[in-house]
């Protein structure tokens, strides 16, 4: 009996050969750049960690910003691969992995993060006004849990002033994308219009805008979680996404994603109460 192909031949050229080695060609490159990028972080955080455990949380958090703005992440650059382009509401990022909002506040070392292989960066909270957060100490580490407790309280120079940085730096960020984390001041008589004033300062220089409406750490702040505070601050050709707490039921996800919001972000700070049970209750000077 005959026995058939259980495909058709498929002819191999050299044009055919050609494609297959560019192919591996280009995936060996990325499996290296990849490994030099964990060898490089791994060893950096290895030698770092135990001198920045010797300081309070913030004062070492404050510490890698200046270091940071010495140029200290210059010595691991790293190329962003093609391949890893992709593309979310019709805003391409050169990068999937990107940094959140919460280490680069005011804007001061964004274009340094690009360095390191981020496709993106998130520069806030962002308020209209300067405000100094809560009193200290506000951060606290778990150790055991490899956790922080952090209720800083959304301090940041204000818009003005981080739309100065943004500025000043802008030309440095190329093709990578740059995220504006926005928040109501914490006095505020009008939250909503500190919203609307934040989104129409940051506009033109944001690639996207994060609304957010979920930090725990000021006060009432999640009562705006809902669709009417993004149907009063929608944004024309610009990407605004509303930044969620992570226990929201898929109820309210629905009344999110039929805003007039180009998307949500999950998952933020939780709560004490909603995260997992923590081995460390008591916040202590780490």
């Amino acid at each position: 009996a005959n026995i058939e192909p259980l495909a058709p031949d498929i002819p191999i050229t050299s044009s055919t050969t050609k494609s297959l080695a560019a192919k591996r060609s280009s995936l060996l490159f990325f499996e290296i750049v990849l490994l030099r990028v964990k060898i490089s972080v791994l060893y950096m955080y290895r030698v770092i960690r135990p001198l920045f455990w010797t300081f309070e949380p913030e004062t070492a958090h404050n510490l890698a910003i200046k270091l940071i703005k010495l140029g200290f992440l210059g010595l691991y650059k790293s190329d962003i691969p093609s391949e890893l382009e992709v593309s979310v509401s019709g805003l391409s990022f050169p990068s999937p992995v990107g940094l959140a909002a919460g280490f680069d506040k005011n804007a001061e070392i964004f274009h340094e993060l690009f360095k390191i292989g981020f496709g993106f960066v998130e520069v806030g909270t962002v308020t209209p006004m300067p405000q100094s957060g809560n009193p200290k100490p506000r951060i606290f580490r778990l150790k055991e849990d490899r956790a922080l407790i952090n209720r800083l309280g959304f301090n940041n120079i204000g818009v003005s002033e981080v739309l100065h940085n943004i500025e000043s730096r802008f030309h440095l960020k190329k093709n990578r994308k740059l995220g504006v984390n926005i928040g109501p001041n914490r006095d505020s008589n009008n939250r909503i219009q500190d919203y609307i004033d934040n989104l129409k300062q940051v506009d033109e220089l944001a690639d996207y805008i994060t609304i957010n409406v979920s930090s725990p750490n000021t006060p009432d702040l999640r009562k705006f979680e809902n669709s009417k505070i993004k149907g009063n601050i929608a944004s024309k050709n610009l990407f605004v996404g509303g930044k969620l707490k992570g226990d929201i039921n898929s109820d309210r996800v629905h009344i999110k994603k039929t805003a007039v919001v180009d998307g949500t972000i999950k998952q933020k700070t939780l709560s004490l109460e909603e995260g997992a049970v923590l081995k460390i209750k008591t916040e202590t000077k780490r």
